[in-house]
C-alpha cells in the first residue's frame, strides 16, 4: 500500500508520512521487509528530494494513552 501510494504523487508535490515502524505493526507478516514504512526509508534515504527524522520524545494525549489499553 505505501509504494501505491508513493507511486502517485505528482511533481511540485509534500508528503508526510507519520509513524512508528516499530509500535505500528500489527501483524508479524508486516515486519522487517514487508513494512513499508521501513521499506520507503530505505529505499529513499540518501535521496536529494526525501528527508527523514527520528524524535526522541514523544508527547501523546491522555485519550491516546488509554486508547493503548484497547
Amino acid at each position: 500500500m505505501m509504494k501505491l501510494a508513493l507511486q502517485r504523487i505528482g511533481e511540485d508535490s509534500i508528503c508526510i508520512i507519520d509513524g512508528d515502524t516499530n509500535a505500528q505493526v500489527d501483524l508479524p507478516m508486516y515486519a522487517d521487509f514487508y513494512n513499508g514504512m521501513k521499506r520507503a526509508s530505505k529505499v529513499f534515504r540518501g535521496k536529494d528530494i526525501y528527508g527523514e527524522i527520528q524524535l526522541q520524545k514523544i508527547h501523546r494525549s491522555q485519550i491516546a494513552n488509554i486508547a493503548d489499553a484497547m
